[in-house]
């Protein structure tokens, strides 16, 4: 009973108490009413919704007249004075108290001691006597003066009525001379404001509560301005209630020492409390018409003669005013009983513990009894509530079942097909090939359950016109492709949404692509804050987490009584949080930017698996240049041939398949040791090992897939270049090549009788194609080789011979096609001199890896080669890319302060926040070492991100040849968040705000979707649903659309045909 009624809760309805407050009530009232009634609990009676307004009214009419009854036990009778001062000002009830301590007298007497003196009388027996000591003791006078009245405005002393008066007084003594209490205490005024309930009391003292049901603030029988105003009174009564028991019952009482009263029957077992919510059923009317309780006055009376009305209903049968006379009768006669039983126990008038004080504590129980029972009999309606809304679904609904059904609504009742929100899934795809990997922001549910991917307002396009980003202060980098922009909007009840988000980016087996992760700029610039690649079955998880805005109205209803100056630094800082709301997430694919910078023909790496693994490795690892590598028509030696470096399709893609393969997946044998002798120094290579390719294994399944037009082609390349180990021989593939790099063995093809025909999938000009992988191929092994071959012996035999002043150093290794770094290559097996002073530059990291910088010195010119008519070809400026000026149809940056307005005009609940999306600083990335390795958990903390982004820079960086070149084949992803915030949980939203969140978060996404596809709202949404989402959000579809409000009538008339 010393709980508080404040901020009740269904959370904190005690059903306990209810059920035996209710029990205990049904018990009398089957004595008081006839035998033939029998009311019921709402639950168990049929019923409609008013009806439990109606019930809300009586339980307020009632707890408001058994109210009176307890102030009228405190001493409050004479209520017309009271009710002209109400008229007028407040009147409150105080109870004030003064204490006064002074010291009576000193008394001295004798009490027997603890100590025992036993003595011994002429050799007799022994006596013992027990010493009796002189003790003073101190007597003290305690006065107690309280006193209970009510009072107008603020002073007491110029208009009050006294209730209850006392000056007592009693003894206390103590062992010192030290005052056990002060000499005067005044005690704090324990006041109650009791306007509202004399404000029913009019002329004819008349209790008539009612709820407007079409108030503004009224959402349900507990939720409405009615009841919140007396639930606050009775809260107020209560709060005084236990203050004043507290004041008496452990404060005055113990100052009373040895009062011998026995204080645990100061209880109401056996009083009756009125309030009861019951009903009866409405086949009981006939009964009723006839009997004496509805007969007489339609008012019921307290024993002070306030009428109390009391509200009737059509569907159901609540208790009478007959009824209501009866019960608040015998509530006064059980606590005139409980009072009289009291008389026996306590004093008539002896100190402070005595009946008057018995009395009252009484009737503060009895007034805090009624207030229990009337919060208690309010909440079991809202339970009630809530018990048949979780009947009618069959269980409990979380934020996740939420947001499952806001998916099947959209889909079914609110878009149509082509606006209809997507999942935020897409794969990383080149034209109609098969998928480099997927991308999606998935919400992982709090149960534990499969995430899904978010469901996002999308409009797709094509980009017109480049996007820009820095990877450093004097690189710019340009991309196109498809343009993106998402909304969605996440939802939140009582501060939880159950789930969270994650970016997840899944690359497959030997496919790689660029995640670019940041915010839009002004001039639509795109601002990466993180990069990262994704290549070869990684699987990369990045958590999101969102940071919800205040909402437009919000922020000005705050900011309306700031100074000019705090006005406009409030306004400054918001337009920064909405530019950074914008979340964008660029993809850049890597192989056709590849095929790009090594001026390779479109599609040209699909099916180079190897070569594309060696470029990825000398751009990331070694940051060898791109014109080192690609091809360039112009350049092409004058002795080359392209016999010497055909590459045979299919039996060159499945061998470069193979050759990633994990080497205990394949048979090995052991190739001899050679020796290569560069100048004066020899180096021994180890031997190695080299994948065993069997003739069987290739020759049967390749020659049928064969076209003549290959067959001829072969055959002519051998015969020319002679024979296959003439081939091999050669500088183009050496006997020393790794296992890693090496090329499975060719076969002579023969002509097969009835094979199929193949030229319909040969590439048109499959001829150039393989002429440039051959010549990116060459280059990209020579340097490899390079690479792999350079000791700290060979680095050291360099710097001797450039110290000893020589420029050349042997090498069998030369790029062609572009890149030379020597003479010509020789036909033979024969070692090729190289001039370092005439090899273009390389990065700093090349040294390091076995390939000298050597600055070039005074020599003998070397007298360059004729060429046609004599002419000196001129050097050609680096290609560049013409990249027009960086502007769009939209501005993505303004989007944010558009949808800003319309939250301003269209969200009516202030619920819709904008959000920004943050990246988290702990990622997650599944990966695999080799192709048939064990999957591998690492955490990308922020180094390990700073790291990722430089590796990604530095690919971009030579894919683009430093900003020359376009990124074509792109995408971004440009996506705005809103958060729907509701206060309180998903069933109490429906429950206690009477609130359909549905309809709430309908508006929000049309809101959202309108600004996205630049559609008004009527235009997005189905025909057959037009008139209902019109009219729970009037404002959304009448403000825009008030020159097409016709057509929207004649639209919503035909979906009614």
């Amino acid at each position: 009973l010393e709980s508080g009624l404040c901020d009740s809760d269904m959370a904190n309805y005690n059903e306990a108490r209810f059920t035996q407050q209710i029990t205990s009530a049904l018990g009398v009232i089957e004595t008081v009413l006839e035998n033939t009634r029998k009311p019921q609990l709402p639950e168990d009676v049929p019923h409609q919704y008013e009806d439990k307004f109606l019930l809300a009214e009586y339980l307020t009419n009632t707890a408001l007249a058994a109210q009176l009854q307890c102030l009228e036990s405190l001493g409050l009778t004479n209520w017309t004075q009271v009710k002209e001062w109400a008229k007028e000002k407040s009147v409150t009830l105080r109870l004030q108290a003064e204490e006064r301590c002074t010291f009576d007298r000193k008394t001295k007497k004798k009490a027997d001691s603890s100590t025992t003196l036993v003595s011994e009388v002429a050799g007799l027996a022994l006596r013992s006597h027990k010493v009796r000591d002189k003790t003073t003791e101190y007597h003290w006078k305690i006065e107690v003066d309280y006193e209970l009245l009510v009072f107008q405005g603020v002073d007491p002393e110029q208009t009050k009525q006294t209730l209850k008066m006392r000056k007592v007084h009693f003894g206390c003594v103590t062992p010192s001379n030290r005052s056990p209490y002060p000499k005067v205490t005044t005690i704090q005024p324990i006041e109650v404001n009791i306007n509202y309930l004399l404000d029913f009391l009019n002329d004819k003292d008349r209790i008539d509560f009612s709820i407007n049901r079409g108030g503004r603030g009224c959402k349900t029988p507990r939720r409405n301005p009615e009841i919140d105003a007396a639930m606050n009174f009775f809260t107020g009564v209560h709060k005084w209630v236990v203050a004043v028991k507290e004041y008496f019952l452990n404060h005055l009482f113990p100052m009373q020492v040895g009062h011998a009263v026995k204080l645990s029957e100061l209880n109401l077992e056996g009083v009756f409390i009125p309030v009861a919510a019951l009903f009866e059923e409405k086949n009981q009317e006939a009964t009723l018409a006839n009997s004496p309780a509805t007969s007489g006055s339609d008012l019921a009376a307290t024993p002070s003669g306030v009428q109390v009305v009391l509200p009737t209903s059509s569907s159901v049968s609540l208790l009478t005013t007959k009824d209501l006379n009866l019960f608040l009768a015998e509530m006064a006669r059980s606590f005139e009983e409980k009072i009289s039983g009291l008389k026996k126990v306590f004093p008539a008038d002896k100190g402070i513990v005595s009946l008057p004080e018995g009395h009252l504590i009484m009737s503060l129980l009895l007034a805090e009894h009624v207030a229990h029972a009337y919060e208690d009999n309010l909440d079991y309606i809202e339970n009630m509530l809530r018990k048949q809304l979780v009947g009618a679904i069959g269980k409990e609904l979380t934020p996740l079942d939420f947001a499952e059904y806001t998916s099947f609504h959209y889909r079914t009742k609110l878009f149509k097909t082509e606006f209809l929100p997507s999942p935020f899934a897409y794969s990383v795809r080149f034209g109609d090939h098969f998928p480099e990997g997927n991308l999606e922001i998935v919400s992982t549910p709090s149960d534990g359950s499969i995430p899904i991917p978010i469901q996002t307002i999308v409009r797709s396009e094509k980009a017109t016109s480049p996007m820009k980003f820095n990877i450093n202060a004097s690189t710019e980098i340009s991309f196109l492709g498809d343009r993106h922009v998402h909304a969605f909007v996440s939802t939140q009840f009582s501060g939880k949404s159950g789930t969270t988000l994650s970016l997840t980016a899944r690359a497959r087996q030997f496919s790689s692509f660029i995640v670019l992760l940041g915010r839009l700029a002004p001039g639509n610039s795109f601002d990466p804050k993180h990069a990262i690649i994704v290549r070869n079955r990684d699987s990369l998880d990045i958590p999101l987490s969102l940071e919800q805005i205040p909402t437009p109205k919000k922020f000005k209803d705050s900011i309306v009584s700031l100074s000019p100056e705090q006005q406009r630094f409030a306004t400054a800082y918001r337009s920064m949080q909405l530019s950074t709301s914008i979340f964008g997430i660029a993809v850049i694919q890597i192989k056709p930017a590849l095929e790009k910078v090594l001026n390779l023909p479109a599609e040209s790496l699909m099916k180079e698996i190897e070569l594309t693994e060696d470029l990825m490795e000398l751009f990331l690892d070694y940051q060898i240049p791109a014109d080192l590598l690609c091809y360039n028509a112009n350049r092409r030696g004058a002795d080359f041939t392209e016999n010497q470096l055909e590459i045979e399709d299919p039996e060159y893609h499945v061998g470069s398949t193979n050759a990633v393969l994990p080497p205990q997946s394949f048979p090995t044998t052991t190739t001899p040791t050679t020796t290569i002798t560069p100048t004066t120094t020899t180096t021994t290579t180890t031997a190695k090992k080299q994948k065993n390719f069997s003739d069987s294994s290739y020759t049967s399944s390749y020659t049928s897939s064969y076209t003549s037009s290959y067959t001829s082609s072969y055959t002519s390349s051998y015969s020319d270049s002679g024979s296959e180990s003439d081939y091999y021989s050669t500088g183009t593939c050496s006997e020393t090549d790794s296992d890693e790099y090496r090329q499975p063995q060719k076969k002579k093809i023969t002509e097969t009788p009835n094979k199929p025909d193949t030229s319909s999938i040969v590439p048109v000009d499959s001829d150039n194609v393989s002429v440039e992988l051959k010549m990116v191929t060459h280059n990209v092994r020579a340097i490899k080789e390079m690479i792999n071959e350079a000791t700290e012996e060979q680095l050291a035999n360099q710097a001797m011979l450039y110290q000893a002043g020589e420029r050349t150093v042997k090498s069998d290794h030369t790029l062609i096609g572009g890149s030379s770094l020597g003479s010509p290559r020789s036909t033979t097996k024969a070692s090729v001199s190289m001039s370092w002073s005439s090899a273009p530059s390389l990065p700093p990291s090349v040294p390091a890896l076995g390939i000298p910088t050597i600055e070039s010195a005074p020599s003998t010119p070397t007298p360059a080669e004729p060429t046609p008519n004599n002419v000196v070809p001129e050097k050609v400026a680096p290609k560049k890319d013409i990249i027009p000026a960086s502007v769009s149809d939209e501005d993505y940056t303004k989007i944010p302060e558009i949808l800003d307005k319309k939250y301003e005009e269209f969200d009516e609940d202030k619920c819709l926040h904008p959000t920004i999306i943050h990246t988290g600083d702990s990622w997650k990335r599944n990966f695999q070492r080799g192709l048939l390795g064990t999957p591998t958990m690492q955490t990308l903390l922020v180094k390990q991100q700073e790291e990722e982004k430089t590796k990604a820079f530095d690919l971009l960086d030579a894919l683009t040849r430093s900003g020359c070149l376009c990124l074509d084949h792109a995408s971004l992803h440009v996506v705005i968040a809103a958060t729907h915030c509701f206060d309180t949980t998903l069933i109490n939203t429906v429950v206690k705000e009477n609130a359909n969140p549905i309809e709430k978060v309908e508006r929000s996404s049309l809101i959202l979707a309108s600004t996205i596809h630049k559609q008004p709202a009527s235009s997005l949404v189905r025909e057959e649903f037009l008139e209902r989402v019109s009219t729970s959000s009037p404002a959304l579809f009448a403000a825009p659309q008030k020159k097409s409000s016709r057509k929207i009538k004649t639209r919503i008339e035909s979906s009614k045909k």
